[in-house]
């Protein structure tokens, strides 16, 4: 696959997944895709540490996606 084309695709799945992280982040529960067809989740008020670091890894994993992202758009178009 063309990198700039795969660099698209995955900042269109960030972006996307963003607002429904923040949503998550803002009501408390956060849905951590581990398990196949049901996801794990973390409420604040049960676990507030594990919540921290649901929140702070799947931040952390969107990041790496949208950067990751950038790198193979700019690669394209210097190639």
């Amino acid at each position: 696959m063309n990198p700039g084309l795969a660099g698209l695709f995955a900042g269109g799945v960030a972006g996307v997944y963003v607002p429904t992280l923040r949503d998550q982040i803002r009501d408390g529960r956060i849905e951590m895709p581990l398990g196949g067809i049901n996801p794990i989740g973390v409420r604040r008020d049960e676990h507030p540490l594990a919540f921290l670091l649901c929140s702070v890894a799947m931040v952390g994993c969107v990041a790496i996606l949208l950067i990751v992202s950038a790198i193979l758009v700019v690669r394209a178009f210097l190639s």
